[in-house]
């Protein structure tokens, strides 16, 4: 969803005893391509899932890096030669470092909440969570979805009004996502004498794994099978000092994760996209040496997503410090939510937009 020109307001009626009314103007882009699957004759059989591959050198993409990334090295994953992530930073030339905020400028209007503004008061959360309850009895599940996605990102909000939040949203997401409505975020494909799962998710811009996942398949699909599709791609959304990381959809809350962030600041904020992804990752230390993916000394846990500039999000072998800084500047995640998200996410295609 493309939310440039949104517009916020909560119209505080206590006065008037009408509750709150959220004003919001959305523009009229249509979400994602709509473009067909390629229908080739191959087995109906998901690939054997394998280790996805570098997209390029490890050196920054002027295009996708941030305009701040702290010195210190972060952990680094493995990828083989030559795109072994970690040996370049992103340049510091000023005209780079300009071209770099202009493009950050012009990429936030297009599918990521503006910064937030205000607070939200409690009253005024009830209300907004009994406005979209409204919405949902009636049916409107898509515009009560998109109603408290704005409350989501529109204000300050405590930690608890987060959950609050969160609680609605997540479930209510998750049924738009799997609805064989074609009018939710995607049509429904039938399966053709040929298609295999990979061609079938390629040009909607999601992982296969991530179909398999909605769907609810293993290894085969059968012809004459009806599959949800989704059109892609996942973004991603960080808050550092929230220690939470969100999913979103053409700008719209999914799903949201904790996370553990870089210590001393060393995490890097701005907007990125994924380079790179790599199941059960090797760790090349900036110290030197290669530590194997099962090694009790790999901090990577069992996925990493490559942002380039050696930065990423990965998983730990250490649950206790997701909710602090401790890393070297990645992002961590559990392990169990690491795989998921990886699962959504394409190489090339997915951004990430860390904030503070």
């Amino acid at each position: 969803m493309n939310l440039r020109g949104l517009a916020i307001g909560l119209v505080l009626g206590a006065a008037l005893g009408s509750g709150p009314v959220l004003l919001y103007r959305l523009s009229s882009q249509a979400p994602g391509s709509a473009g067909s699957p390629t229908v080739e004759h191959a087995p109906e059989a998901v690939p054997s899932p394998q280790r996805s591959q570098a997209t390029g050198s490890g050196a920054s993409n002027p295009a996708a890096a941030a305009p701040r990334v702290p010195t210190s090295r972060p952990e680094t994953p493995a990828s083989p030669p030559p795109a072994r992530v970690g040996t370049q930073q992103p340049s510091d030339s000023p005209a780079v470092a300009s071209r770099i905020l202009a493009n950050l400028a012009a990429r936030q209007a297009k599918g990521f909440p503006p910064p937030r503004q205000g607070l939200l008061g409690d009253r005024d959360l009830t209300r907004a969570l009994a406005q979209a309850e409204e919405l949902v009895a009636t049916g409107r599940l898509e515009e009560a979805h998109r109603f408290l996605s704005d409350v989501y990102f529109g204000p300050e909000l405590t930690a608890e009004q987060r959950s609050q939040l969160a609680r609605v949203l997540e479930p209510l997401a998750e049924q738009l996502l799997r609805s064989l409505d074609p009018a939710y975020y995607g049509p429904v494909h039938v399966v053709q004498p040929g298609d295999t799962p990979a061609r079938i998710a390629a040009p909607f811009r999601i992982p296969y794994q991530y179909l398999a996942r909605l769907n609810g398949f293993g290894r085969y699909i059968r012809v004459g099978q009806r599959l949800k599709i989704v059109r892609g791609p996942f973004d991603v959304l960080v808050e550092l000092g929230q220690f939470e990381l969100v999913v979103l959809l053409h700008g719209r809350f999914i799903k949201r994760y904790p996370i553990g962030i870089g210590r001393d600041g060393s995490s890097p904020t701005g907007l990125f996209r994924v380079t790179q992804k790599v199941v059960n990752p090797t760790w090349y230390p900036a110290e030197g040496g290669i530590v194997p993916p099962d090694d009790p000394r790999n901090p990577l846990g069992t996925r990493w997503i490559g942002i380039g500039g050696s930065y990423g999000i990965h998983g730990t072998r250490e649950p206790e410090s997701i909710g602090k800084a401790a890393s070297r500047g990645c992002i961590r995640m559990h392990n169990r939510d690491v795989e998921e998200l990886y699962d959504m996410l394409v190489e090339e295609h997915s951004r990430v937009l860390i904030r503070p």
